[in-house]
């Protein structure tokens, strides 16, 4: 399981790469356009914005139709629904069609002569390649939803699988969620601003077989558009959690401080959709709730504690009682902690608990100072713990010197002074680069021994001056850059280095960007082709019939591409064919399509980033320089 894991990791990373390279070879200066805007009050588009969304529009049709050359179910319906949601807002005839053939194509990807009568077969490969299909199912109607809710719906009940008995027997051993209704109250979540009544029947529907977890959500959007639809559905939900038996392991007591919270006892001028007696009933439903937990279940702490207002607003007798449950269970927290601080640590354990305790004061709210005059009490392992925090806080106050000096001077260990020496190098050069500190990322330099580290740094400069309008200073940082990457990377390090170059090089110098990018696509093809052979053997639910399932690149590459949707929205038309071509260099068809979905993608239907998309990182960018030292 430890080795099929790892092999999951890398094909992530190498198509998260091979996208990054798509992107990199897309991103040159956006040229001034006509601001003119239509009746309607839209952006005129300029005559080049129309050419790009012509040859964007040819590129779909041939995506649509290239969709049937792959050998996987899965991957068809995925390219077509693909399609579909970039097509719909330019042809949404079609769109609907391309939907309909991907959402009902998935009913073949279950073998006719699978066996799947027997448990054996739900728990191995035949279950987890039906969870996959499942999933797939899922995004493709969550993607018609976007569009158009009720056909989702429609689909959903037109599809749904007949359950196998096993299939029941193995998600009720093993605690496997009920996609089915997962998606359906998603659907429903989706529709409830656009459809509340039908959104209603849903959630109704739902409520009926059980409590979920998503029902708050879709009362929260009812509100918006239908209060009475909202104020139903919470009452209903109120109702049927007070025939059952509240508990935070089954999730229902979630589910009532989401009630609860819907309208803050801190809110003045927000009327709660539920009434006073409904309000006070889920309050004190939740102190009987906490009140139960053993002390054991300290786990629940942060979610009942952030509903403490609310009970002390709606049952204000029980708060007390409440309050000291909260005590406890901060206590034994409390406990646990020093517990784990004093093990092993013999006859200096309850020194070292009270050190501890201080150290984590400091660390919040002191000094440097206030650090390092913890250490004499320390033990030597917190001792130097403490050392390399102080050092860091003092580098993060921008004191480097004194930083150094901090290590040199109270760090004896020559192999852990200089650990410690090269993490703090690491924290300066980021900083600097981070905030375009120039000299000072070159005198951080000086000390890094690592040249994928250095060529990050340098190129991220670039980038920087680049956009401050410091145009020679760009080139030569980039030109610095390129002579500090490894020419043909041996690891993902040396790799992800070598696409900050690259997109670097698109930035700066976009006419010589493709020196760099041609080399990295070649060489990404032989390391997927040898993932690809691996994956057989190792993981055949990612490979079948020689073919890589797509689903499993689709999530990283469309985070990469909300990411970077800025630089890929400034192609011109004479970088379109470019662009192609890199994605044409892909040598397994599958990398290919998808090569050309994000380009489609980026042109006709530019992703929003989520806030996920936004704290994620998946490759390095200018703003956040993850610096390795080798």
């Amino acid at each position: 399981m430890a080795l099929k894991q790892k092999f999951y990791c890398y094909m992530v990373l190498l198509l998260i790469c091979f996208a990054a390279i798509a992107v990199a070879s897309a991103q040159t200066p956006a040229t001034t356009t006509d601001t003119t805007t239509t009746a309607a009050g839209q952006p005129q588009k300029t005559s080049e914005q129309q050419a790009l969304e012509r040859k964007a529009l040819a590129l779909l049709d041939e995506l649509a139709g290239g969709a049937d050359a792959l050998r996987l179910p899965e991957n068809r319906a995925l390219v077509r629904a693909s399609v579909a949601d970039i097509l719909w807002t330019h042809d949404e005839k079609r769109a609907r069609a391309l939907f309909k053939d991907a959402i009902f194509g998935l009913v073949e990807t279950t073998p006719a002569d699978a066996d799947d009568s027997d448990e054996s077969f739900e728990m191995g490969f035949g279950m987890m390649a039906k969870q996959m299909t499942m999933q797939l199912r899922s995004e493709v109607l969550l993607m018609i939803a976007a569009h158009d809710a009720r056909l989702a719906l429609e689909y959903l009940r037109a599809t749904r699988p007949p359950a196998s008995p096993a299939a029941t027997l193995a998600s009720k051993r093993y605690g496997l969620p009920d996609t089915e209704s997962q998606t359906e109250l998603a659907l429903a979540a989706q529709m409830a601003t656009s459809e509340p009544k039908q959104a209603l029947e849903v959630a109704e529907e739902s409520l009926s077989h059980g409590i979920s977890s998503q029902l708050p959500d879709i009362v929260f959007k009812l509100e918006k558009k239908d209060r009475d639809a909202a104020t139903k559905l919470a009452t209903d939900i109120v109702k049927k959690l007070r025939a059952e038996n509240l508990s935070f392991e089954n999730g229902s007591a979630s589910v009532a401080i989401s009630l609860l919270q819907m309208h803050p006892a801190t809110a003045k001028d927000a009327a709660p959709i539920l009434n006073k007696q409904a309000m006070q009933d889920l309050a004190n439903m939740l102190a009987n709730a906490i009140l139960s937990l053993s002390s054991g279940k300290s786990y629940y702490l942060n979610q009942f504690e952030s509903a403490l207002p609310e009970i002390e607003k709606y049952a204000p007798a029980r708060a007390a009682e409440v309050r000291r449950k909260i005590a406890v269970f901060k206590k034994r927290n409390e406990d646990a902690v020093t517990l784990r601080a004093t093990d092993g640590v013999g006859d200096d354990g309850d020194n070292d608990a009270g050190v501890q305790a201080d150290y984590q004061k400091a660390l919040e709210k002191g000094t440097a100072d206030d650090i390092l005059a913890l250490t004499a009490k320390a033990s030597p392992e917190m001792r130097s713990q403490m050392i390399q925090q102080a050092a860091s806080k003092t580098l993060a106050e921008g004191n480097a010197d004194r930083a150094r000096s901090i290590i040199n001077d109270k760090i004896t260990d020559p192999l852990e002074r200089k650990q410690a020496l090269a993490e703090l190098d690491r924290q300066a050069l980021a900083s600097a680069v981070e905030k375009g500190k120039i000299e000072d990322a070159r005198q951080s330099l000086t000390r890094v021994r690592s040249n994928d580290a250095r060529a990050t740094a340098l190129a991220a400069l670039a980038i920087n001056a680049k956009e401050k309008g410091q145009q020679k200073l760009a080139q030569q940082l980039l030109d610095e850059s390129r002579g500090a990457i490894t020419p043909r990377p041996r690891n993902l390090a040396q790799l992800a280095a070598q696409f900050q170059v690259a997109r670097a090089a698109a930035l700066v110098d976009p006419a010589h960007s493709f020196v760099v990018v041609e080399p990295m696509v070649d060489q990404l093809n032989e390391l997927v082709n040898a993932a690809t052979v691996l994956g057989g053997f190792i993981a055949p639910e990612f490979m079948r019939e020689d073919e890589a399932l797509m689903s499993f690149a689709s999530k990283p590459i469309a985070m990469l591409s909300a990411q970077y949707n800025k630089e890929l929205s400034a192609l011109l038309s004479t970088d379109f064919e470019r662009t192609k071509a890199v994605a044409d260099r892909f040598q397994r068809n599958e990398l290919r399509i998808l090569a050309r979905l994000l380009i489609a993608r980026n042109l006709l239907a530019p992703p929003v980033a989520t806030e996920e998309d936004k704290t994620t990182t998946v490759v390095p960018t200018n703003t956040r320089v993850v610096i390795e030292q080798h």
